[in-house]
């Protein structure tokens, strides 16, 4: 019978470790599977198998993974060191390699790689080489990193929050470490085992800080997740806390039945030191409320719990076992035994006193590594935010330029498309006001060659009429000569200007005299549009010339060439 039950056994390891052996079904698959198997595959082999049935396996997985799959590769390595470590109690150099080989080869080559190998650098520190400081640093690390994912792509989130808080617990920080703890509960990842904890904690590091509400409101949020999972030794624990806090507030009443509870599940789950502190804690309330018998009643249950004198060398706890006895007895009147348990508590204090010096000469090198270490940690957080600072800086800054340039771009382009389209206009109406002056000498020549026709053809009556009806039309009447001048200004600017000032004082007349000169009219010409006869052309030289002060020799129309 019992030959078939090991084969059957072992049939059932082989078969398991050949499943476990190649899980093809994970490759190429997202980060946060890989991360779930690898933790229940660490589970089983910690809880179900040997050592070194555990370690043959692992070690046939990393062979296989590393040809494979890098995210397995590194995960399945991480378990078989912590295996190794937990098997030799202690890390080993060669370990310490292997862990710093993976950071250096993987840990640039995925975030959720890198954080977990930061991680479990700091696990190894922390538990295997009581290195808190550079546990401290590797956790700081990982959180840089995975703070930014989510629970769904890293399932680890709320597990390394809960180590990183806890490092801040142990540091006494209790703002950092409440900040943390509040982290790692908002992530609400199910079915974390570490949730009473937390809330516990919370209320502790309240309960250290003096602020009792907050304190006792996560106390009960404790309390009634341990109802809520049935942990019996938690909610003894969390009735215990709940206690201290009254008692710290001296309601001493409300404390009694809290640590009474206390002491009974303590006793129950053999948890026999915590049920001696909410003993003597009780005693001390008894004693403060004048209640001897009582007290003695609870005292002697110390020596009920406490038979083989297990927790002698606890001396904390033993000091508080002679205060107690000390107390009871001089409430009793008997002063003699009171000195010599006052004297013992004095002698346990003395004893507690030099082991915690040396305990806190540790602590205090290694809070002073941890100072450093933060203070650097927090040198490069925030070199890397000035350079992702400076970064996005000059990213907006290239952006803005950009932005700016394109519509410096455009607006000279819509300024010389409107340039363009201004000449093409200016041009075109330039074109048109030559064509209309070119029409008006062309009408006044008109005008002058029907004239001499009329005049070769006197014979007869309506000739004669119609010649001295044309000679005696003004052509340029006062609306003609406003369009006129208009046109004439376009193709000539500032001519009218400029000949203001060279001649003062010029009469309209004189104004379009001049205007019909400078477009090269011949005096008959000019007569004719203007309406008079040539005679009247050569007065309006005549009297420019006297305006002037020039000879008669001069030139008119070399007055309006230049202009």
């Amino acid at each position: 019978m019992c030959k078939t039950v090991r084969f059957i056994l072992f049939f059932l390891l082989f078969g398991w470790s050949q499943a476990v052996a190649q899980p093809t079904h994970l490759l190429n698959r997202p980060f946060s599977e890989k991360s779930v198997y690898c933790n229940a595959l660490q589970d089983t082999m910690y809880n179900a198998l040997p050592y070194e049935n555990s370690a043959a396996r692992i070690q046939s997985l990393v062979r296989w993974a590393a040809n494979n799959d890098d995210d397995l590769y590194v995960l399945f390595q991480l378990i078989k060191c912590r295996l190794e470590a937990d098997h030799q109690r202690s890390l080993s150099d060669s370990l310490i390699k292997v862990i710093l080989r993976l950071q250096k080869k993987y840990g640039k080559s995925s975030k959720y790689l890198e954080a977990t190998i930061f991680q479990c650098t700091g696990d190894f520190y922390y538990e295997k080489l009581k290195k808190n400081s550079i546990a401290f640093e590797q956790y700081l690390c990982a959180y840089s990193i995975y703070k930014g994912l989510t629970p769904d792509e890293f399932p680890q989130k709320q597990r390394y929050l809960y180590a990183l808080a806890g490092t801040y617990f142990r540091y006494d920080d209790f703002r950092n470490a409440i900040k943390f703890f509040n982290e790692a509960l908002a992530t609400k990842q199910a079915k974390f085992e570490k949730v009473i904890s937390m809330y516990n904690t919370i209320g502790m590091c309240y309960q250290k800080m003096k602020i009792y509400d907050s304190s006792l409101l996560y106390f009960k949020l404790a309390m009634e997740k341990s109802v809520d999972a049935h942990e019996e030794v938690w909610g003894g624990i969390i009735s215990g806390n709940i206690g201290i806090t009254y008692y710290q507030q001296g309601r001493y009443s409300e404390a009694v039945p809290l640590l009474k509870q206390n002491i009974d599940i303590s006793v129950r789950n053999k948890e026999r030191k915590n049920a001696l502190s909410s003993i003597y804690l009780l005693t001390d309330i008894y004693l403060r409320l004048k209640d001897t018998k009582l007290a003695e009643e609870t005292i002697q249950k110390a020596s009920q719990i406490d038979t083989d004198g297990h927790f002698s060398r606890d001396y904390s706890l033993t000091a508080q076992k002679f205060k107690m006895r000390s107390k009871l007895f001089a409430a009793r009147g008997d002063m003699k035994l009171a000195y010599m348990y006052s004297d013992s508590e004095s002698w346990a204090k003395d004893l507690f006193h030099d082991e915690e010096m040396e305990n806190n000469l540790t602590k205090a090198r290694e809070k002073e590594e941890y100072v450093a270490r933060k203070f650097e940690a927090e040198r490069i957080e925030s070199e890397r935010f000035r350079q992702v600072l400076i970064r996005n800086s000059l990213i907006c800054l290239t952006i803005l330029l950009s932005v700016i340039s394109i519509l410096f771009i455009n607006r000279q382009r819509l300024k010389q498309k409107k340039m363009a389209a201004e000449f093409r206009t200016a041009e075109a109406e330039l074109n048109e006001a030559t064509a209309k002056l070119i029409n008006f000498r062309q009408m006044a020549e008109e005008k002058d060659e029907l004239i001499g026709q009329l005049k070769k053809t006197e014979k007869e009556q309506d000739n004669a009429e119609a010649r001295a009806q044309l000679e005696n039309s003004v052509l340029l009447t006062d609306e003609q000569w406003d369009n006129f001048r208009r046109l004439f200004e376009k193709v000539h600017k500032g001519f009218f200007i400029k000949l203001n000032k060279k001649i003062p004082d010029l009469t309209a007349t004189e104004e379009r005299f001049l205007a019909l000169v400078k477009l090269n009219l011949s005096a008959k010409e000019m007569a004719a549009m203007l309406g008079v006869s040539p005679n009247t052309i050569r007065n309006y030289k005549y009297r420019l010339r006297k305006k002037m002060n020039v000879s008669e020799e001069f030139v008119i129309e070399d007055l309006v060439k230049d202009i």
